[in-house]
C-alpha cells in the first residue's frame, strides 16, 4: 500500500476556520491565491469554494453563510456537521494572525502533489516504451516545468490512459523528429537513459 500525497488536513481546517473568524485577514488575496483545487480534503474544497462564493459577494463568511452556501451549491453531502464543528472557534486549530502562513501550507503541498501526478503520468509513459529516451526526457522536463508554473488549481489530474493515447495519437501525426537532448537533472534516470 503506497502512502498518500502530501497534505495537511489540520492546516487546511485552519485556513478555512481562521478566514471564518480572523476579520484582519485579506479574504479577497486569500480566495484569489488559493483555489478550492489545492485542497487535499473534498469536503475542505467545497467548504473553500463555498467560502470564496461569499467573499466575491463582497461578504465577510461566517459559519451560518457557509452552511447555507454549501446547502444552496449542493454539498452539503460531502460537508457534513462534523465538518462543520471542525471549523468552530474552539474547535479548529488555529492561531489569528496565521491566515496566510496556513495558506502557503496548503498551496505548497498542493504544488507538491502537482508534481509528483506529473511524474506519475511521466513514469506510466515511460513504461509504455513508446517514446525514445530523448522524446521521454523531453515529454518528463515539460510536464515537471508546467507542474512548476502552474497554480496548483490550474494543474489537473488526468487518467494514465488518456495520457497515453494521446502521446501516441502525438508519435503517430508527428513521426520521428530529431529532438535535443536534454537532461532530467536526476542523476539515476539520467544514466539508465
Amino acid at each position: 500500500m503506497s502512502a498518500p500525497p502530501p497534505h495537511d488536513l489540520k492546516a487546511e481546517c485552519a485556513l478555512i476556520a481562521a478566514s471564518i473568524s480572523d476579520h484582519g485577514a485579506d479574504l479577497d488575496s486569500l480566495v484569489a491565491t488559493v483555489k478550492p483545487e489545492a485542497f487535499y480534503s473534498e469536503a475542505h474544497s467545497r467548504a473553500w469554494k463555498a467560502l470564496s462564493d461569499i467573499v466575491a459577494e463582497g461578504k465577510v463568511p461566517d459559519v451560518i453563510q457557509l452552511q447555507a452556501r454549501v446547502r444552496r451549491n449542493g454539498d452539503a453531502g460531502v460537508v457534513d456537521a462534523h465538518v462543520f464543528d471542525s471549523f468552530t472557534p474552539g474547535r479548529a486549530e488555529y492561531s489569528f494572525g496565521k491566515t496566510e502562513e496556513y495558506a502557503r501550507i496548503v498551496v505548497d503541498l498542493a504544488r507538491s502533489r502537482a508534481l509528483l501526478r506529473a511524474l506519475q503520468e511521466s513514469e506510466a509513459i515511460g513504461y509504455a516504451g513508446k517514446l525514445s529516451a530523448e522524446e521521454f526526457i523531453r515529454d518528463t522536463m515539460g510536464k515537471l516545468e508546467a507542474a512548476t508554473k502552474l497554480d496548483a488549481a490550474e494543474y489537473k489530474p488526468v487518467f494514465v490512459d488518456e495520457v497515453l493515447k494521446a502521446e501516441i495519437e502525438s508519435l503517430r501525426t508527428t513521426g520521428n523528429e530529431d529532438v535535443p537532448t536534454a537532461f532530467s537533472g536526476i542523476a539515476e534516470l539520467d544514466a539508465k537513459l
